[in-house]
């Protein structure tokens, strides 16, 4: 384990206080679990990398010899003059 030294307030302290004292364990423990969750939900919410997608397999899919796609979208979905 590493120690850390950090600065909290009085509310704080009395609130870990009180629920290492029902959970009878450790502020050190209190602390350390407050941190997991928070870093446990903090990577739940980061974006996969583009691989994992499953929408990055279609990237590409239209890929022509013409590349002048972006210009010419509504052409080429909908017909008419380009």
């Amino acid at each position: 384990m590493v120690r850390k030294q950090v600065y909290m307030t009085a509310e704080q302290e009395e609130r870990i206080r009180r629920l290492a004292l029902q959970r009878r364990r450790s502020e050190a423990e209190v602390i350390r679990e407050a941190l997991d969750r928070l870093l446990d939900a903090h990577a739940s919410n980061e974006t996969p990398p583009l691989e994992k997608d499953a929408l990055w397999a279609i990237v590409g899919l239209g890929v022509g010899d013409s590349g002048d796609v972006s210009a010419n979208v509504d052409a080429y979905l909908y017909g008419g003059k380009e």
